[in-house]
């Protein structure tokens, strides 16, 4: 069983066709954090809903999918398995062919890489969707314990995962290594080029806490949305989304909405956005894949130093803590 809209199938066809004859070397995952590593080198991340515990599971998932072909990967985008809903989002961004590609033998020793079935659905891995209270995906204001945050929401360190490629807002490209210019984008951050207005009503799904204060003198109000029972220092539960985003004009959503199949009904419901942008390192960067969306704008990462990564994924490091190694990547999407 698993999810499916016309959005998941035009990115798993785009990304099936990237995929072509690529293999996965490597599968790493932290507590939060999911990479895959292709056998040109290159190295995709996705943030992992997995609440098992311990992270029972983990390592027997990495041996099973090493060595097995990337559209294998690919395939598993939509699977209501945490693990694999994030491994087939970490594998399409690694696909994504604007990204570096690197000699696979820098990534750390492990080992021949083993071939071996896929994951069996009735593993410990949860479902993407299901966060168990009190969970560790928590937002960057440290909000009381009480409720977990479906989107990644800019973490501090030591969190899962930050928005927007990793890095402070306005903050110049970090160097590393070059981009190749095969896919469509440029360095720099939705800020930049986000369409806001002094009358808008600025919706964001994931507390992006560092950006609020830069964002609240350029809209006439915020509204941040966080998977919570009841509101929390002016952030509201996510059951008030179907009663508010159809009001806002302009919306920022996490990429981390990709892995636990909310995205398509959190769009269906920006009903009176002008501006909608898909932002974070889970975001998928197909930019084609969007058109016929709401969205106007998708905000990624690209990983520019897969050597430096995996080992710190492996590590439990926060995306927030591999931001130098990340560049930050905006596409507009056209209608």
């Amino acid at each position: 069983m698993s999810y499916s809209s016309p959005l998941f199938s035009r990115l798993m066809k785009l990304a099936l066709a990237a995929a072509a004859e690529v293999r996965v070397e490597r599968v790493r995952f932290g507590s939060h954090t999911t990479a895959v590593v292709l056998s040109d080198g290159r190295l995709g991340l996705a943030m992992h809903f997995d609440r098992s515990p311990a992270g029972e599971g983990r390592d027997h998932a990495e041996a099973l999918m090493a060595g097995r072909p990337a559209r294998d990967l690919v395939s598993m985008l939509g699977s209501t398995v945490a693990l694999e809903s994030s491994v087939a989002v970490a594998c399409i961004n690694a696909l994504e062919p604007g990204g570096p590609v690197r000699s696979a033998g820098l990534m750390e020793p492990g080992g021949p890489v083993r071939s071996a079935g896929l994951m069996e659905p009735g593993g410990p891995e949860r479902s993407a969707g299901q966060m168990e209270p009190g969970g560790p995906e928590r937002s960057a204001g440290q909000m009381e314990p009480g409720g977990p945050v479906r989107s990644a929401g800019l973490m501090e360190p030591g969190g899962p995962e930050r928005s927007a490629g990793q890095m402070e807002p306005g903050g110049p490209v970090r160097s590393g290594g070059p981009v190749r210019s095969g896919g469509a984008g440029r360095p720099g951050h939705f800020l930049d080029v986000m369409d806001l207005r002094p009358d808008d009503t600025l919706g964001m799904i994931g507390n992006f806490i560092p950006l609020l204060e830069r964002l609240r003198p350029r809209v006439r109000d915020l509204l941040v949305f966080e998977q919570i029972e009841e509101e929390v220092d002016g952030i509201l539960p996510a059951s008030r989304e179907p009663e508010l985003l159809p009001t806002c004009s302009a919306v920022v959503i996490s990429g981390t909405t990709l892995v636990n199949h909310t995205l398509d009904g959190l769009l269906s419901l920006c009903t009176g956005a002008r501006e909608v942008v898909l932002a974070g390192p889970s975001t998928i960067l197909f930019a084609e894949a969007y058109r016929g969306t709401p969205v106007t704008w998708i905000a990624g990462a690209r990983v520019h130093s897969p050597e430096e990564v995996l080992p710190r994924i492996a590590a439990d490091f926060s995306f927030h803590d591999l931001r130098p190694f990340l560049h930050k990547i905006l596409m507009p999407v056209g209608r």
